[in-house]
């Protein structure tokens, strides 16, 4: 239950959303050989293409400034992939420079990597946390803010309070099975 003393924070309505795959430094293993479509965030644009215009910069290829995108684009909230764990650091510093930039432009991030261990994305940069598939929660809380400016209603979100402290109490932990439970012999 989130506590009563904590004044929710506003956001404004949603038109536009640009989501950022980070710029990756890697020099060995798969993805520093290949680069593959962000289809986890081509996944989640489509499912709010309806809601808003969406548009996917992949910092990986797309060697324009992140200050050139966002005043070109301006866009109302920003969406962050944290896939890999090796991405940490380049999505803290993609959202501190988001927030130099923009300072009110509300930053949510997601993968899995950031499900799995969500306190890596603790920082004051990072408004939302997307914890698991993020197409119906991500969809959701747009919808949230649309409808009432709030992002502390959404499920499957853990969100920075008005205190600058991370609340999880929309998030349902469910415990992990045993292989051993589903062993048919």
């Amino acid at each position: 239950m989130p506590d009563p003393k904590v004044k929710p924070r506003y956001f404004s309505a949603v038109s536009k959303v640009l989501l950022i795959e980070p710029p990756n430094s890697l020099v060995v293993g798969f993805n520093a050989t290949v680069v593959v479509e962000p289809l986890g965030l081509e996944f989640i644009a489509g499912s709010i293409a309806d809601l808003a215009d969406v548009k996917i910069y992949d910092m990986r290829v797309d060697k324009r400034p992140l200050d050139w995108m966002l005043n070109d684009f301006k866009p109302d909230l920003v969406g962050l992939r944290g896939n890999y764990t090796v991405d940490v650091r380049a999505v803290l510093e993609v959202a501190r420079q988001v927030k130099e930039i923009a300072p009110g432009l509300p930053l949510v991030v997601g993968g899995h990597h950031l499900s799995l261990s969500p306190h890596d994305a603790y920082s004051p940069h990072i408004d939302a946390i997307v914890i698991g598939d993020g197409e119906i929660p991500f969809r959701n809380l747009l919808l949230n803010i649309n409808r009432s400016n709030r992002i502390d209603t959404t499920d499957s979100v853990i969100y920075q309070d008005s205190h600058g402290d991370f609340d999880t109490s929309n998030v349902q932990i469910r415990p992990k099975t045993a292989l051993k439970q589903f062993d048919s012999a």
